[in-house]
């Protein structure tokens, strides 16, 4: 039987509330230092994660990331155009909806793992790099931008392939001795390293649009050398999380963090319902409730039963099963 890596698992739980809580915290006033602190690193991790557990294969392309892509790029606008009264919006597929970017990135780096597959070391640093340096040169191109996601798939590709890579050099795979005392320096390392990084993200410098990864310099009013800042930010923030977080079950957060896509893909819903009626009333989203709903919402949709029905309704996977039936038929 294959390891769990409840590492990741309980990662997985903290950074889907995260995506819930700041999609929520949007229509909040203020918190602006907790808002940045959140989007420095909860999609980078994400895509690192998602870069451990890749694989080049063709079926779950179609059913994991195709169809769901297909079928929420459609809900998604269709529920803004006729519900929320958004009547200029067009379906279209090669301009992800909100959230799907994620998906439609995705989509992207699983097929474009054959190009990036080595076995050697020294030319995975190398790549890595790479797409750092066309990360950090994709910012001068005012044309990248939503469109195909390209800004973000560019921006956000080194923190997909290191984790591709680390999977494949069998990193974490085995659990590392490491003393109380060692663990006890680290925590203090890593405490006074993300206080540093939350000094600076409070600074005035530091806007919104840095850190969605979809805007040029010249849109976003920043440089190459504070875009690479953002880039050391997020990488340390990777290290802290998966070296502090225990590879073991916990309960509630492990569970929860198996069952993330259904959360990310139909919280959306509920977040843009909930701004609408806000601003009906012209008021904004109190904080608490803010947090009441994000955790209400990971508790709803992170949960083996809607897992399975979210399978069923929004994914190929029945399709890829009725048709391999009738293949050995």
């Amino acid at each position: 039987m294959k390891k769990r890596f409840y590492k990741f698992d309980n990662l997985k739980a903290i950074l889907i509330f995260l995506v819930v809580f700041g999609h929520f915290l949007e229509l909040v006033e203020g918190h602006r230092l907790l808002y940045l602190t959140i989007y420095s690193f909860h999609m980078p991790l994400f895509l690192f994660i998602s870069g451990y557990f890749a694989r080049f294969n063709r079926k779950n392309v179609w059913s994991k990331m195709i169809y769901p892509y297909a079928a929420f790029q459609m809900l998604y606008t269709f529920f803004e155009k006729y519900l929320l009264g958004t009547e200029s919006l067009q379906l279209t597929f090669v301009k992800p909806r909100w959230i799907l970017w994620y998906l439609f990135a995705l989509m992207v780096y699983h097929l474009m793992l054959p190009l990036f597959d080595t076995r050697s070391v020294r030319a995975q640093y190398m790549i890595v790099a790479g797409t750092v340096l066309v990360g950090l040169l994709a910012g001068y191109d005012k044309r990248l931008g939503y469109d195909f996601s390209a800004a973000r798939i560019f921006t956000f590709m080194p923190f997909f392939l290191s984790g591709y890579y680390l999977s494949q050099n069998k990193v974490f795979s085995k659990r590392l001795p490491v003393s109380k005392t060692a663990y006890i320096i680290l925590f203090f390392l890593s405490a006074f390293l993300i206080a540093i990084m939350i000094k600076v993200l409070s600074m005035s410098f530091i806007t919104k649009k840095m850190l969605y990864g979809s805007y040029s310099y010249e849109a976003a009013g920043y440089t190459v050398q504070i875009k690479l800042l953002l880039y050391a930010f997020a990488g340390i923030w990777i290290a802290v999380f998966v070296m502090l977080m225990p590879d073991k079950r916990i309960p509630v957060l492990s569970a929860t963090g198996r069952f993330t896509m259904p959360v990310f893909l139909l919280h959306g819903f509920a977040v843009k319902l909930t701004g609408m009626y806000y601003d009906s009333i012209g008021e904004k989203l109190p904080f608490a409730s803010a947090l009441a709903l994000s955790l209400f919402m990971v508790a709803l949709l992170g949960n083996r039963f809607t897992d399975k029905v979210f399978r069923i309704l929004f994914t190929g996977e029945l399709l890829c099963r009725r048709s391999a039936g009738h293949a050995q038929d």
